[in-house]
């Protein structure tokens, strides 16, 4: 019975059925059906292909008050807000949205701003049915609390809950972070076009006196900005007829928009934190990188090994908490890169270890590579580096190569003295063991620096006979 609204003869011949001892079949046995017409749509009735021109365009009023502010996790990619929000309506509607915006809206550098100056009461509380606010980037579980007096009437919506938002990673730990607030009003969902316009109310709108997420901070730190952003983009379904699928991620800008269009509000918080924030972040790891410049000055090779493993294994963990603070599929940051520098100005040092080891004599030709090694750190990204290119560090290490090949003799004389006269010179004798290869003519096999040495000789030598 596969058509609607047709006829079907059924037949059952004789005997397909029998008693259950076999002592009688079934005769033959006939009838007609017929299936149930095709259902009809009504005009009436919205359909997935279904697109209605919007007859008239609303403008509605939304003030933002930012209660508290806290809890920026860039690692979650979320942020803490507590808002009051306020809806308005203008007292008539429009035609058209050219029209709407030019009579109810006016632009300014904080974004698309409500015309409320001089014209206040054509700006009207609604109703609580009529404000269906979607809180589009609201995290799990929000917790929204309408206000709303004796007659129905909507004073203002109290949200607290978490926001997503797209952390901006690039110069991390100095980076400035957008946290905005989207809303949306419920619309029609056969609209092409919005019929609900959105603007900001700015004597609806700000921060309240005291944030408590910043009442442990110091006025300079407090540094949060805001401003509206509206836009009437295409964001929902159907995709016009002969795209391909739109179930590939990333959105590529060839493929096909949709073909509804809403009207959002975002109020975007811009929160920069002081310099001295994101210069804490670095200081370990700076601390890690100059101590292992210090083994330069170690004489003992083991003991040198041993300070760079710790060195190396300090720099791993300060990396990997710096990573922890970012989301798991972060790109490359201006952290990142200083902590490649510290990695390589360590690893250039356990080369120069192991070279000394094998070739003692070049120990003070081997304290030039740790210098160079620092160059590295103009290749970070500002403003903690330079942004030096590869090639003009390696200019960089070829010129500081050779200068410092230049004052070999003093670098090598200012390794060989024991660890005390760094400083300052001793006021007594000094007195150092010297230790030579064993041959035949240890004496002559020895390679004295400049200084001053007194020679203990065994052998019978009586204590005190130089």
């Amino acid at each position: 019975l596969d058509a609607f609204d047709t006829a079907y003869a059924v037949r059952v011949a004789a005997g397909a059925f029998c008693a259950a001892n076999a002592s009688a079949a079934s005769p033959a046995v006939a009838w007609t059906a017929r299936t149930v017409p095709e259902p009809v749509v009504s005009d009436d009735e919205a359909t997935a292909n279904t697109s209605v021109a919007s007859e008239r365009v609303e403008v509605f009023g939304l003030g933002i008050i930012v209660d508290d502010v806290a809890s920026i996790d860039m690692g979650a990619s979320t942020f803490y807000g507590d808002l009051r929000v306020y809806v308005l309506r203008y007292y008539r509607p429009f035609l058209d949205a050219a029209t709407a915006l030019r009579e109810a809206t006016e632009s300014s550098d904080r974004g698309r701003l409500c015309a409320v100056d001089g014209e206040a009461e054509k700006w009207l509380y609604v109703d609580a049915d009529a404000a269906d606010v979607d809180f589009v980037n609201a995290g799990k579980f929000p917790k929204i609390e309408p206000r709303v007096d004796g007659g129905g009437v909507l004073d203002h919506l109290r949200i607290r809950s978490e926001f997503y938002f797209a952390p901006t990673l690039a110069r991390y730990p100095f980076q400035s972070q957008t946290l905005p607030a989207t809303l949306e009003l419920a619309a029609p969902s056969t609209s092409a076009s919005p019929d609900r316009l959105l603007c900001l109310l700015r004597s609806y709108s700000g921060f309240s006196p005291d944030l408590s997420s910043f009442s442990s901070t110091e006025n300079d730190a407090r540094t949060l900005s805001a401003k509206a952003v509206v836009d009437e983009a295409p964001r929902r379904p159907p995709y016009p007829r002969g795209c391909a699928s739109q179930l590939d991620y990333p959105v590529t800008k060839t493929r096909c928009p949709p073909t509804r269009a809403t009207s959002r509000l975002s109020l975007e918080l811009k929160f920069r934190p002081p310099r001295r924030l994101g210069a804490l972040v670095l200081v370990p790891p700076f601390l890690i990188a100059l101590g292992s410049l210090v083994s330069y000055v170690l004489a003992d090779p083991p003991l040198r090994l041993q300070t760079l493993a710790t060195s190396m294994l300090a720099a791993v963990v300060q990396h990997a908490s710096m990573r922890a603070a970012l989301p798991p599929r972060a790109a490359g940051t201006l952290a990142d890169d200083f902590a490649y520098c510290v990695y390589l100005v360590i690893f250039v040092a356990l080369l120069a270890t192991v070279g000394v080891m094998f070739a003692p004599r070049r120990r003070g030709d081997a304290a030039c590579a740790g210098a160079a090694s620092v160059l590295c750190f103009l290749h970070v990204r500002r403003p903690a580096g330079l942004d030096v290119s590869w090639g003009g560090i390696a200019l960089l290490v070829a010129l500081a190569t050779v200068a410092l090949l230049a004052c070999k003799r003093g670098a090598e004389a200012l390794l060989a003295r024991p660890a005390g006269a760094l400083l300052a010179r001793p006021a007594g004798p000094s007195y150092q063991r010297l230790q030579t290869p064993a041959s035949p003519r240890p004496a002559l096999g020895a390679r004295l620096l400049d200084g001053e040495y007194d020679l203990h000789l065994g052998g019978g030598a009586a204590p005190g006979d130089d």
